[in-house]
C-alpha cells in the first residue's frame, strides 16, 4: 500500500481506519467536551491532563491511550497536550496500539524474518494477523512494506496488509511515531510473526 499523507489525503476504501488528524490543546485548566465516535483511539503524545468519562476522571500524559467508554468526553489539559485521534469502523479483537521511537543504531541488525538491504537500526521484518499502520510524527527515515523501499516523513502514514511483511531499517532523523493494529483476521495471533519461527 503506498504512503500517504494524513495532512491532506484520504484514506484508501476498504482500509478499517479512515481518518486520522493531531489534536492539540493548549490553553492549561480549559475543558473541552468531545463527541467520541463509537470506534476512536487517541494517543497521547506530548504534554498531560485529565479526562472524565462517566464520572471517572483521570490523568492521561505521553504513550497514553484513550478509547471509548462513553459518547462523550471531557479534556482539561494540565499543559499543552496533543494526540493523534484514529477513527474508523474495526471490529473486535483489534490488534494494539500506542507510541514508538526509533533512532539510528551503530549496531543496526534486523531480528526478524530475512532481509537483504542495508540498515542502521534495531527493528525487525515481520507481519500480522491485520492491518497495521504506521504513522509518523517527526523524523524521517525509508520503510519497507510489502517489498517497496518507501522514504517517510512527519505526517505520513504506511499502511501494510494483513499478512504482508514490513520493516524500518532507515533512521535519517529520530522517529517518533504511533502504530494502530486493525481487526485481527484468520489465526487471530497478536503481535509480531515471522515465517521462520
Amino acid at each position: 500500500m503506498p504512503v500517504i499523507s494524513i495532512k491532506n489525503e484520504t484514506f484508501p476504501a476498504g482500509y478499517e481506519v479512515q481518518s486520522a488528524r493531531i489534536m492539540k490543546y493548549e490553553t492549561p485548566y480549559s475543558q473541552t467536551k468531545i463527541d467520541m465516535q463509537s470506534k476512536e483511539v487517541w494517543i497521547i503524545f506530548e504534554g498531560s491532563g485529565k479526562i472524565t468519562q462517566k464520572s471517572q476522571i483521570y490523568r492521561v500524559e505521553k504513550g497514553d491511550i484513550v478509547e471509548r467508554v462513553s459518547k462523550w468526553i471531557t479534556l482539561e489539559p494540565q499543559i499543552a497536550i496533543g494526540f493523534l485521534q484514529i477513527q474508523g469502523f474495526w471490529n473486535e479483537p483489534r490488534g494494539t496500539c500506542g507510541l514508538f521511537t526509533l533512532d539510528k543504531n551503530l549496531e543496526g541488525c534486523n531480528t526478524g524474518d530475512p532481509a537483504d538491504y542495508p540498515r542502521n537500526t534495531v527493528f525487525d521484518n515481520h507481519f500480522h494477523d491485520c492491518d497495521e499502520y504506521w504513522f509518523i510524527l517527526q523524523g524521517e527515515g525509508t520503510v519497507v512494506s510489502e517489498g517497496i523501499h518507501y522514504a517517510v516523513k512527519s505526517g505520513d502514514c504506511v499502511i501494510t496488509k494483513t499478512g504482508d511483511h514490513h520493516d524500518f531499517p532507515i533512521v535519517k532523523k529520530e522517529i517518533l511515531g504511533v502504530w494502530f493494529e486493525g481487526s485481527l483476521t484468520g489465526q487471530k495471533r497478536m503481535g509480531h510473526l515471522y515465517d521462520k519461527k
